[in-house]
């Protein structure tokens, strides 16, 4: 009987609007304009003809990378584009409006780099973005709307998360988060004040694999209670998080090889962090049958604590090290924008569990 009520039931499918969807394509239009934008360096002071790119010729140099990096970097647009515009445009229409959309988002965006120092605005650019956005949205068109609202995802989250949207968010952009290369392998929310370091009496390397060891510890006790806590008590809380942790890794070593190379994807896989994870996941097991307010004031404390240590320890030389090295790089400017999530998800989380203190699930 237990096992039947851990399997989402089936909801009932109705036409209304998709809320997550928009949200997910406003989103997602924000995060291609901060990466499109960066460094924002505006010379608003210099005349120019904002759509001059349009009638100038092709550049010389076209690399293979730049142009699939561009269609990728507007596919999830595109596709999250075609439920966003649901039920008012479905099919071909809403494909018409999405390839409309990203044409419209590319073409300001290419205008607005035109004021911006060491970019170069091309309707090569425009064109490819254009493409990318259309791609995504025919990925998009042969699925129902059902598949976001009322069909699978809608229903794990609502089994898992219940009415507690937020977690479910955080739940997905948590691999993302630890993306940005970090101090410590799970050690979100450092801000990279030098003036906070303690930094006397550190400057054996045993003293830094230690450091690791420990702000792994406690990022994975303070994520593991989160959710814990935010999941419903039939959920399989401690296998969604083991997944979790699983993905966040291959997501990390991936575009960490596809951005130095492959050799460099699992230099950050070090003794400390396996050692971490594995004491952090025993830690984790213990809690399983621990009350819900035990899972919040863990929660909240260890995220803390995170904090503070990802902010007050010294600088690992290895981190400094990526760091330094992250301009040469490709993917500069998305990194700089999961720079920002690995800055603000503790503190999301924070917000989260406070919000929710007395809110049923």
């Amino acid at each position: 009987m237990e096992e039947k009520q851990r399997k989402p039931q089936r909801m009932v499918w109705m036409e209304q609007p998709l809320p997550l969807a928009r949200l997910g394509a406003i989103g997602f239009a924000l995060l291609i304009a901060y990466a499109s934008l960066n460094p924002f360096g505006f010379k608003l002071d210099t005349p120019v003809d904002l759509w001059a790119w349009l009638f100038a010729p092709l550049p010389k140099y076209i690399t293979l990378f730049d142009v699939v990096a561009n269609i990728l970097g507007y596919m999830p647009f595109g596709f999250l584009m075609i439920f966003a515009v649901f039920p008012k445009f479905t099919k071909w229409p809403a494909l018409w409006v999405t390839l409309a959309g990203g044409m419209l988002l590319s073409g300001i965006l290419e205008s607005l780099q035109i004021w911006i120092p060491g970019r170069v605005s091309s309707k090569l650019d425009w064109w490819v973005n254009s493409l990318g956005a259309m791609i995504g949205g025919l990925f998009a068109l042969p699925i129902r709307p059902v598949w976001l609202s009322g069909g699978a995802i809608d229903q794990y989250r609502h089994a898992w998360f219940g009415k507690r949207l937020s977690f479910f968010i955080l739940f997905l952009l948590f691999p993302w988060a630890q993306i940005y290369p970090q101090n410590a392998w799970l050690g979100m929310g450092d801000l990279g004040f030098a003036s906070t370091r303690i930094s006397m009496y550190w400057n054996l390397p045993t003293n830094h694999a230690a450091q690791e060891l420990l702000i792994t510890v406690i990022s994975m006790i303070g994520v593991t209670a989160c959710f814990f806590y935010s999941m419903k008590a039939l959920a399989p809380r401690l296998r969604l998080v083991s997944s979790l942790i699983f993905w966040s890794i291959i997501i990390k070593s991936f575009i960490t090889g596809a951005q130095f190379g492959l050799e460099q994807a699992f230099n950050w896989f070090t003794v400390s962090s396996v050692l971490g994870m594995l004491l952090g996941g025993f830690v984790s097991w213990l809690m399983v049958g621990r009350s819900s307010q035990f899972h919040w004031r863990v929660a909240v404390l260890a995220l803390l604590a995170m904090i503070a240590m990802t902010n007050l320890l010294p600088i690992n030389p290895y981190h400094q090290q990526i760091t330094d090295t992250l301009p040469k790089g490709r993917f500069t400017h998305f990194v700089g924008i999961l720079e920002w999530l690995s800055w603000i998800w503790p503190a999301l989380a924070i917000y989260g569990l406070t919000r929710y203190r007395f809110t049923p699930k």
